[in-house]
């Protein structure tokens, strides 16, 4: 009984790793250095999908508000006009946009595949499943709203269900959290293991987010002192904070796979 005690201690306090907190601030980085052309792209590609059509605003509000949980109207607007400016660089604007993605999806499957111990992807398999991901996710989200809508109409009750995408919101959350678990690693990862860490990952995730928002309307010091800047701020925290529990919760998935030993 001691010697269990004492393994599940060292597997709870082996999650917790110092460098989790220096991978989560360089793909902190990343994502702000790329946030713009990420969403361009993500949006040019819902827009071309002409049956989505009409869910094309209230993705962008849930992109919006999963990135910002606080000031998401001056974020929006930041975005809105960025992503205007993006719209106009033309083929040097392109490039730029498939660059900075790039890096930060090689940044990423590096520090995935440092925590899983393994080699990385190909920089060819890496690009392959960059593309596929970035085309998938607009019809993906395209696809939830839609089949929200269809509920709705069915059951005439669809804002009990889904009432301001609480149940949708977390659902695609969640199944964002497994495609990232089980694609990213450069091994085998069991199905039900990275769908139950995927689960109490996003749980966490949704908790937090309640969280930092119930902060942010209580705490007004960041405001005070930087004023309409603390919006960037308060996104540069929200988006560290979302890394650290992606990151801790592909190092529970590690730990489990290892613990298992279950290969698909």
């Amino acid at each position: 009984m001691k010697i269990k005690i004492q393994f599940w201690i060292k597997r709870i306090v082996s999650i917790f790793d110092d460098d989790i907190s220096f991978f989560a601030a360089s793909l902190s980085f990343y994502s702000i250095l790329s946030i713009i052309p990420m969403l361009w792209v993500l949006f040019f590609i819902l827009d071309q999908l002409g049956a989505f059509e009409d869910y094309f605003a209230r993705v962008k509000v849930f992109l919006v508000e999963s990135l910002i949980p606080s000031h998401a109207e001056t974020i929006t607007n930041y975005l809105e006009g960025f992503m205007k400016n993006a719209g106009r660089m033309g083929g040097v604007g392109l490039v730029y946009i498939v660059i900075t993605s790039i890096l930060f999806y090689r940044n990423f499957q590096y520090i995935v595949n440092k925590i899983f111990m393994v080699p990385n992807h190909s920089f060819l398999h890496s690009l392959a499943t960059y593309l596929i991901l970035a085309f998938l996710m607009p019809a993906a989200l395209g696809v939830s709203f839609y089949l929200s809508d269809y509920i709705q109409r069915i059951t005439g009750d669809g804002h009990k269900i889904f009432g301001e995408f609480a149940l949708l919101s977390y659902f695609m959350i969640w199944m964002l959290f497994f495609v990232l678990f089980k694609v990213s690693p450069n091994m085998s990862i069991n199905v039900r293991i990275a769908l139950k860490v995927s689960f109490v990952a996003s749980l966490i995730w949704h908790v937090a987010k309640w969280g930092f928002v119930q902060y942010t309307l209580v705490n007004q010091t960041f405001s005070t002192l930087y004023g309409s800047f603390s919006a960037l701020l308060f996104l540069l925290v929200w988006v560290y904070l979302s890394w650290l529990l992606l990151l801790h919760g592909l190092k529970v998935c590690y730990l489990m796979h290892c613990h298992y030993g279950k290969y698909d």
